[in-house]
Order: structure tokens, then sequence, then C-alpha cells
């Protein structure tokens, strides 16, 4: 099996303080349809979400990749996504000799007037390649897939930036009329 990884960061800078970032954070689905979107989140356990993600091309190669996120908050105030499963629609022959490993985590930092989320993802995949792609030069075939992967992490975190920042201000005015309500 050959094996490819990416890493990339984010930043995420909020124009105000973001008090209830911890309390929004909780609500993971939040989170994964800002990556995504509402019909591509489904939860499947008790933190864990399944996210059907749109049909991707790659080499002539068509699939759906199908992966299986879990979502846990850890006492020092950090939010780790990691997957356990994954599963590539439409492409059989691929799905044979083809695992996925994401591992991500979101921490924030507030300051006196700011709200900072930062943060890492890393995607790595390990497949058997076709016999096609084995007639590519390894150091043609590397570069192909590594942009590839991070096209992937960019257009999540693109996603994360443009999405989260006025999601949190829409629950968190939400949240505030519902403690109104509620006293």
């Amino acid at each position: 099996m050959k094996k490819f990884q990416v890493s990339k960061s984010l930043t995420i800078d909020f124009p105000t303080r973001a008090p209830l970032i911890w309390e929004y954070l909780e609500q993971p689905t939040r989170l994964l349809t800002a990556m995504t979107s509402a019909t591509q989140v489904q939860e499947i356990q008790d933190s864990t979400f399944q996210v059907k993600l749109h049909s991707l091309e790659f080499m002539h190669l068509m699939f759906q990749p199908i992966v299986d996120l879990v979502v846990w908050t850890k006492p020092e105030g950090k939010l780790c996504l990691q997957s356990s499963n994954c599963r590539l629609k439409g492409s059989e022959q691929l799905q044979q000799s083809f695992a996925l490993d994401f591992n991500g985590q979101l921490s924030s930092r507030q300051g006196r007037s700011f709200t900072r989320l930062a943060g890492e993802a890393d995607l790595a995949i390990a497949v058997d390649l076709p016999p096609v792609l084995q007639l590519m030069p390894e150091v043609v075939l590397e570069k192909a897939v590594e942009t590839f992967l991070y096209g992937i992490l960019t257009t999540f975190t693109q996603r994360l930036e443009q999405r989260l920042v006025q999601d949190y201000y829409d629950w968190a005015k939400q949240s505030r009329n519902q403690r109104v309500l509620a006293a």
C-alpha cells in the first residue's frame, strides 16, 4: 500500500468576543454542517457522525467518500475529530485496498475584545494503486495525490472560515433569546 499525507492549519478570528464558543462547539453537528452541509451529516451514534462528501474524481476514478467521524472535547478545551471508518461509494475496486485517516483539533483563545479558534487537520490515505496509476512517475503521482488531498482540506477550512463565525453569532442570539424567555 502507498501512503499519502497532508496537513493544514486553520485560524478563525471572531470580530468580537465569543463568550459561549465552547457551548457552541459542544454541538458537533453545527461544526460538521459548517464544513459540509446539513444534508451531508447524520448522527449515527452518540458523538459519531456519518459525513457524505460530494463525489470526487481523481485520474478518471469517480467515488464518493462516506466517512464516520468521532467528535469529542478534551478537558483542556480542545475539540477533536477523528475518522473511525471510510467507505468509497462508486468504486468498489478502490474500496478493497483503501484506508483513510483523518484527525483534527480546534481550540479557542479569548482576548479582551476577540476570540480566536485555531486548529490543525491531518488527512492520510493508504491505497493499493490501480494499474493505470502505477505507470505514473512516483514524484508526479505523489504531488498529484497530495494536491488532491490538500484541496479537500482547503475546502473544509474555507467553509469553516466563511460559515462558522456567522453560524456562531446566529446560534448565540437564538440561545440568548431562549434564556430570556426561560427566565
